[in-house]
């Protein structure tokens, strides 16, 4: 049976025209350097942890620090809360710059 399976999307400013795919819970993580940048491995580094649930169809979305992970209206996302976001939510990563959509 096909499924849709979860993306994450560059967008303009960030990584434009790639894309990470996910698959079922398949948790991928995003060290918090310079920029920010997405690795399958988990470290002291992580700021975030994303997957997504295709059960659900929902992505979770759990920050490992505060004011590291915001949705695209400014809104702040609480250290070690797991969120649950629909597909096509944009959010951004520290700063507005660096914006990704759950595709």
């Amino acid at each position: 049976m096909n499924r849709f399976e979860g993306v994450l999307i560059g967008t303009d400013s960030f990584h434009k025209g790639e894309a990470v795919l996910l698959h079922h819970l398949e948790e991928v993580f995003v060290e918090m350097e310079e920029e920010p940048e997405v690795v399958l491995e988990q470290s002291e580094k992580e700021s975030v942890g994303i997957f997504y649930d295709c059960d659900l169809g929902m992505y979770g979305i759990e920050p490992f620090e505060n004011r590291a992970v915001f949705l695209e209206s400014g809104q702040p996302l609480g250290k070690h809360r797991r969120y649950y976001l629909g597909r096509d939510t944009a959010i951004y990563l520290k700063q507005r710059e660096f914006a990704i959509v759950l595709g």
